[in-house]
């Protein structure tokens, strides 16, 4: 069992070439169950559930200044490569890595720190992929409670690198930020920004750091 603090942004090149736009940090986190079977002293492969929430925040600086901060949160499903040192060290080092499956479980969009109602955000959560892949790693560090818990400590890193949004959300974004004064509901083009010449949107990235601790508990040996 762990969780820990994380740190997110919703990168998009569009949105980073537009000078309309500054991102922000938001302060994120996750929570969740591991569980790994190891080949040996040294080797194992892990899964589990974590609830995660990503944040991003980008505050528009045109004709009309607001804060915007984006939030997408999901079950994920990692399977992930452990390595660990000695374990029947006091202390041990460990170290994972693997592909990371984000299931979609709800989205919201706040304005000045204000969220949507229950309808537009059942609608924004629209824009939003069911499943989006990504990959992560953790390393830290590890201490021997007896022979069966151990207590851990370490830092985490990783993204996403499919399109966190839906081809048909980004076809209305291009289709609304290339007609301005046509409202394509319930799609929110506040925000995004789109090639001019082609129409189109760019994948949608979403990178993570932060940090982790739990307890391990071991079930056999």
């Amino acid at each position: 069992m762990k969780l820990g603090p994380l740190a997110t942004l919703f990168v998009n090149q569009q949105d980073s070439d537009n000078g309309a736009y500054e991102y922000e940090v938001r302060s994120a986190g996750f929570s969740g169950l591991t569980v790994a079977y190891h080949f040996n002293d040294k080797l194992g492969l892990g899964t589990g559930l974590q609830f995660a929430s990503y944040r991003t925040g980008q505050p528009f600086t045109g004709t009309q200044p607001r804060e915007l901060t984006q939030i997408s949160q999901y079950l994920m499903v990692p399977l992930h490569l452990h390595v660990n040192s000695d374990p029947s060290s006091t202390a041990m080092g460990y170290f994972y890595f693997g592909p990371e499956f984000h299931f979609n479980t709800g989205a919201d969009i706040k304005f000045n720190d204000i969220g949507l109602d229950d309808q537009a955000k059942e609608d924004f959560e629209r824009l939003r992929q069911s499943l989006v892949v990504g990959a992560g790693m953790g390393a830290g560090v590890g201490i021997n409670v007896g022979s069966l818990i151990t207590i851990f400590a370490g830092v985490v890193i990783g993204g996403t690198f499919t399109d966190l949004y839906t081809d048909e959300a980004k076809e209305a974004i291009a289709i609304s930020n290339s007609n301005p004064d046509k409202n394509y509901a319930p799609y929110s083009t506040e925000g995004f920004s789109v090639d001019i010449k082609t129409g189109e949107r760019t994948t949608t990235f979403i990178p993570k750091a932060g940090g982790e601790l739990g307890v391990k508990v071991k079930l056999f040996q």
